[in-house]
């Protein structure tokens, strides 16, 4: 199994990840990470774990078939997201062309990302 710490970072170009939501949209996850699943951690860390979220829905959208596992952080951000329906779905269809489902398992939490 492949994990996002496996592959290299630079597979997703950062200015990608950047322009993967829009500015009012990356606010309202930033804010919601903080707020409602990491009490202490601050908008910049917050925003990190945002960034760890596309880097891998991205790779997702890239590699459909494969099965990949989000970090840790990732996950965390991916819950977040799911809770905004419409613009993760939007997400989606944008950059996947398809809805990318979270499909835990009973070991990790592991992602088909071709799922229909």
């Amino acid at each position: 199994m492949t994990t996002l710490l496996d592959l290299p970072r630079a597979r997703v170009n950062r200015e990608r990840i950047a322009k993967a939501v829009v500015a009012d949209m990356r606010r309202q996850l930033v804010g919601r990470i903080v707020k409602d699943h990491h009490p202490g951690v601050d908008a910049e860390s917050a925003a990190d774990i945002l960034d760890d979220t596309l880097e891998f829905l991205l790779r997702c959208a890239d590699e459909p078939g494969q099965v990949h596992t989000p970090s840790r952080s990732a996950d965390i951000g991916w819950h977040v997201f799911l809770l905004f329906t419409r613009p993760y779905a939007a997400f989606c269809e944008r950059h996947a062309g398809r809805f990318i489902h979270h499909s835990p398992t009973d070991r990790a939490q592991k992602v088909e990302s071709a799922e229909p």
